[in-house]
């Protein structure tokens, strides 16, 4: 009797989950990618006196944006997957309902965690230039959150794209001035 309730309560509020599920995937995807633009301006050294003041602001708030971004993933991750799976179908949901699209996400979100672990002022301090090897994870885990985005259909898979390409050529005109000097 109590679980046909909570099912029948899950549908009454389904479109609201969902809601809040998609809302938190936007925003940590939104976060995510502000995360790379101190970066990426700093390489592309274009208009340094306007882009430089701004990448210095966004460093003072990356490791903040970073936490935030992993803590909206678990939101999302609940919000889509994990609470309509438990409520409605119940755990065998999983098995059968992974698809592509969730792996790729899930596989980023795994990728994620030793950047969230070591997000704090301790890891900066014990880890030294190691932490900055593992947050360089977060080249890779940009592919996997464009893949998870195309196989959703989400319109940030073009944004993602979007900031790859600017993300690659910032890379090569750092490594341009870099052997020019």
């Amino acid at each position: 009797m109590g679980s046909s309730l909570l099912i029948q309560q899950y549908d009454t509020y389904r479109l609201a989950i969902e809601q809040i599920g998609n809302f938190a995937g936007s925003a940590a995807i939104f976060l995510y990618s502000m995360t790379l633009v101190p970066g990426i301006l700093k390489r592309l050294k274009v208009k340094p006196e306007y882009t430089v003041p701004l990448a210095n602001l966004l460093v003072i708030f990356r490791r903040r944006m970073g936490i935030l971004m992993f803590l909206l993933l678990f939101v999302h991750l609940l919000f889509i997957f994990i609470l309509p799976a438990v409520i409605q179908e119940g755990l065998h949901y999983w098995y059968e309902q992974i698809w592509q699209g969730q792996i790729w996400g899930l596989t980023a979100l795994i990728l994620l965690i030793p950047l969230w672990i070591t997000s704090n002022d301790l890891a900066i301090e014990l880890l030294g230039n190691w932490r900055h090897m593992i947050h360089r994870l977060t080249y890779i885990i940009m592919i996997f959150i464009f893949l998870h985005a195309v196989y959703i259909g989400s319109i940030w898979a073009v944004l993602l794209l979007l900031q790859f390409i600017v993300l690659v050529i910032s890379w090569i005109r750092y490594w341009q001035v870099s052997s020019q000097e």
